[in-house]
Parts: C-alpha cells; structure tokens; sequence
C-alpha cells in the first residue's frame, strides 16, 4: 500500500498557514505550487522552488479569464490581498475589467512624470 502524504491545495489562508507552506518541490516538472483560499475567492498564492511567494488573483470576466499578480508575500499581507480581490470583483460586478483597467493605471504617468511636462 502506498501511504502519501496530501497536501491541501484550498484552505482558509492565515499568516501561520502561509509561513508554513512548504518550498515547492525542486524535481516537480511545474515552477510553481498554487494555493487557493477557501475564505475568498479568486485569492491564489503561488509558491517557488526558491520559496517566494506571492499573491494572485484569478478571475472570469464575460467569460474570459482574467490573472492579475497582487504581490509578493510578506510585502503584500493577506488582508491587503483579499480586500484588492474584493475590489477587483466590485468593480468587475459595475461592468470593469480588472486587466484593462490595471493596464490603464500603469500606463497614467506618475506626478513627477506630469510635473515635468
């Protein structure tokens, strides 16, 4: 009989269980092991072979798919990742998609930009 162990790939995230969560496996054929949280939907953390970790959220608008990277963990915590999830949903309910919109912002000059035109 084979006895592996089973890692749980959706759970309520918490600072604890995130800090916890193994390096993904170095012989693994994926770059990255994905982590779903149970509490918000669309709330992703990747983890590396070289044990980074970031936020993602993974949505659909109309029907497309929509990946759009929050941050890295610990500089973007878990609660500032699940509220950018949650305004990320409000604004794709009020018709906004979160990557179109998400490209617009880093396309807007930044006030030293504007200042110096």
């Amino acid at each position: 009989m084979d006895f592996t162990m089973t890692i749980l790939t959706r759970f309520k995230f918490t600072q604890r269980t995130i800090d916890q969560l193994p390096t993904h496996a170095i012989d693994s054929p994926s770059r990255f092991g994905e982590y779903s949280d149970a509490e918000t939907t669309g709330l992703k953390l990747l983890i590396s072979k070289a044990e980074r970790k970031w936020f993602y959220a993974r949505l659909t608008f109309r029907g497309q798919k929509r990946t759009i990277k929050l941050g890295e963990y610990p500089a973007v915590n878990l609660n500032e990742a699940r509220q950018r999830v949650l305004e990320l949903r409000a604004n794709m309910n009020r018709g906004i998609d979160p990557l179109t919109a998400q490209n617009q912002t880093r396309l807007m000059p930044t006030f030293a930009e504007f200042a110096e035109h």
